[in-house]
Parts: structure tokens; sequence; C-alpha cells
């Protein structure tokens, strides 16, 4: 702070001097604390590069599927045999007989589309320091991956894709009274009730989560759910990638099988590769101009597709007891 002494002041005013000089004094400097909460403080704001993002799993139908790759929209169709020829003994100089193999109906693979829109304003993609368009196009794969598998898991096969559950055959029905639980006898005869000839490096198990918890509890020969004795028909994989095993085959985790309940069908085994997948390309596509008066930007995602299992009595299901 800058001082005068009045001394100098009044002979300055009155021509006594023609100059001064004013001293610099030290004060008590005034503190006004400005914090990131005050009101307008220009404080930058920034933010971590990435969404987190809710993972949902998308299901194991495109792994363990048979996959047919086509971006035609013409009706695929594949023949199938339902009967193999058989040979017989024939004594020397015997007519040998004729035994055909029998073809039934072809099986037709449609092309149904599977698709949905995402718009976000024009403003946001200016301005976001994400790769946004990158993080829609991951969600459109994961949006039509869970309903693909939806649909291949339990579709109805009218005007959709035939799930595999859908196209299974009966293999063991339930206790009465348990609301549709299986029993160690049950998965052990479900597995017997596919034949010999489908139990190959193909066959697996595929069940939702809640009923692979159900599996992992139960022993091999035990007297109650709680007497300890017996060997668990589960056996875990003894590393990330290695699949769990029941009775020496993988058990997939697929969240569209149903949960156990009466007359659900809530456990599969059989050829998995039976199952026959047609997909083509997924098409992520952007347009300025649909909701262009409202300065949206709106991306469109589709698969086309079907699907259906060409050996009904490659897999087998269980089901609950009615009551």
């Amino acid at each position: 702070m800058l001082t005068l002494k009045i001394a100098q002041l009044r002979a300055f005013l009155t021509g006594e001097t023609r100059e001064f000089t004013a001293k610099r004094e030290a004060i008590a400097a005034e503190h006004r604390d400005i914090t990131t909460g005050t009101t307008g403080a220009p404080i930058a704001t920034s933010f971590y590069d990435q969404v987190i993002e809710a993972m949902v799993a998308v299901g194991p139908m495109m792994e363990t599927s048979s996959i047919l790759f086509s971006n035609s929209q013409n009706p695929l169709q594949i023949p199938r045999m339902t009967a193999d020829s058989t040979a017989a003994l024939v004594s020397e100089a015997g007519a040998i007989g004729e035994s055909d193999p029998t073809f039934g109906a072809f099986v037709t693979f449609d092309s149904y589309k599977v698709a949905f829109l995402m718009q976000v304003t024009a403003e946001m993609l200016a301005e976001s320091a994400l790769d946004l368009t990158g993080l829609l196009a991951g969600q459109a794969g994961r949006a039509l991956g869970r309903k693909v598998n939806s649909l291949a898991t339990v579709g109805t096969n009218s005007s959709q894709h035939g799930g595999i559950v859908t196209g299974s055959t009966a293999g063991v029905t339930g206790g009465t009274g348990v609301s549709g639980a299986f029993t160690p006898e049950n998965l052990i005869d479900l597995f017997y009730s596919v034949d010999y000839a489908y139990r190959t490096s193909n066959a697996g198990w595929m069940m939702r989560d809640s009923s692979i918890g159900a599996v992992r509890k139960l022993r091999a020969d035990a007297v109650s759910a709680s007497d300890g004795a017996g060997v668990f028909l589960f056996q875990p994989g003894l590393t990330a990638r290695t699949a769990d095993t029941l009775m020496g085959f993988p058990i997939w985790s697929n969240p569209d099988v149903v949960a156990t309940s009466t007359s659900a069908k809530s456990v599969i085994f059989g050829d998995l590769k039976s199952y026959y997948l047609r997909h083509g390309d997924i098409s992520f596509d952007r347009s300025d101009d649909y909701a262009f008066a409202n300065d949206l930007v709106t991306f469109r995602s589709i698969i086309r597709g079907d699907g259906d299992l060409i050996d009904t009595s490659a897999v087998k299901h269980f089901v609950g007891g009615a009551s």
C-alpha cells in the first residue's frame, strides 16, 4: 500500500516542493477463499474417457450351433435324411435285398429381420470426447446378439426362428411335488435318453445359471440333499476358458433357457451342432436425414437369419413334473 505523510502532502500542495516520494508499506492481506464449490467458479470439468457399460450375457447359441452364413434373403433348403439303409446277412448265391435311405421333407431356412433404431443429438456426436459411434456399434452388436440367442433358444418357428429347446424331443419328465426341480437320476436318465451316436464331441448340456447352481449341489448317489454322501456330478473347469462339465460333457450357460418350474423345459442335452443357425452380416447404418427436423442422428442396426434343429432326435429335454 502506498502512504503519504501529512507534511509532505502540504508542502507539495503549497508549492514548497516540486516532488515527493510515496513509500510502500506492508499491510495485512485480506483472504477470501474461492473453492471449487463457489458459484460461477471457472473450474474445468473432466471425465473418464470410457463409459461403464452394463454387462448382460448374450448367450452361447452363436458358439454352439452350426453356422450357415448367407446374406441372401431367399429361402435356403437343406435336405434331411430320416432313416438309414440297413444291411442283412445273405446266403451263398442268395438274392441281395434293396434298402434305400429315406429322405424327409426339406428344412427351409427363411430370412427374418431383427432390427432396431438408436438416436442421439447432433451436438452430442460433435462434442463428445468419447468414440460415441464405436460405443453405439458395440451396443448394436450386443442387442442383436441377445435377440438372436433368444430366438435360437426358444423361438416358436412361426414367422421366426425355431429354437433348439422348442425343437428338442422329450427325454425325461421330473417328479411331482418338487416345483419342477430335477434329481441326479433325472439328469442321468436324460443323458442316456440321447442315442450314443449323438454323444460325440459336439454334445453338451444347456441350462440357465440358476439351474447350473442346482446341478453343482447334486451328488450321484446321495440318499438325501443333506447326507453329504456321493460324488458330485458337476466338475468345474480347471482354467478360465475350460468348460465346466456334467458327466464328462460341457455345460453351456444360456440365459434364455427357462428356469425350473412345473411343465418347463429347463435342461437340454445332446448334439448341439445339430442346431443350424443361418445369419448374414450385421448392418449398422447412419442417417442424418431421418430425424432432420429435430437435428437427431439415427443409427439403424439389422441382422437377418433363421434357425432350426435339423435332427430333433439329437437333442432331448428335461421337463418339470406337472404338479
